[in-house]
């Protein structure tokens, strides 16, 4: 264990779900769903790829939707007892891996077991200090933050992962639009037939 001046900087953290962490993962998706809401407005391939106008208005609305939640759990994150013992309920619960976050180096590193457990010992009694009404604020409060995180991770990530389908199925047409037009001008027309295997049939009436 390390001692001295050294030690001052550093506190426990379960790496990747700590209070900064997630805020400035809530910051980057905020960042992209806005950017996305404004990006695809004149998007037609969205609306061709979902079939209707009512669903590609849907899909682009999906996206501010999420990115107001977001704003919302920003907000919680300020919340009466999250900033001073969300980070200390969850080596108090065991939650998992502890790591070491250097401030002067600015990374985390594993701490070994022994420390783990002086880390969560020191962890739970300053959870013993509340009452016990504050004790059930602070928990409710604080596993919200995990469970809203969660929540909103997995929107975001089934709406992106679904705009890159879309986007990846129109740079599909294009590029076989691209050959077909290429094949035209070769007199190839035999391979027109086959290429055009490959497109939807809404295409044709483009």
């Amino acid at each position: 264990m390390k001692t001295g001046t050294k030690r001052l900087t550093m506190r426990p953290a379960v790496k990747g779900l700590t209070l900064e962490d997630i805020q400035g993962e809530l910051w980057e998706m905020q960042d992209v769903c806005s950017d996305v809401a404004y990006a695809i407005q004149d998007e037609d391939i969205i609306e061709d790829a979902l079939g209707s106008e009512e669903e590609a208005f849907e899909f682009r609305m999906a996206f501010s939707d999420l990115e107001y939640d977001l704003e919302r759990m920003c907000d919680a994150l300020r919340e009466e007892w999250v900033p001073e013992y969300y980070d200390t309920f969850l080596p108090a619960l065991h939650a998992g891996q502890l790591y070491s976050y250097d401030e002067e180096e600015d990374d985390f590193a594993p701490i070994s077991s022994w420390e783990s457990q002086w880390e969560e010992k020191q962890a739970r009694d300053k959870v013993k200090r509340l009452t016990k009404d504050q004790l059930i604020d602070a928990a409710a409060q604080c596993l919200s933050v995990i469970r809203m995180y969660i929540a909103l991770r997995y929107r975001y990530d089934c709406l992106s992962g679904a705009l890159d389908i879309i986007r990846g199925i129109n740079r599909g047409i294009i590029n076989t639009i691209n050959a077909i037009n290429e094949a035209h001008e070769q007199g190839q027309y035999e391979r027109i037939d086959n290429l055009a295997l490959y497109l939807p049939p809404d295409v044709w009436a483009m």
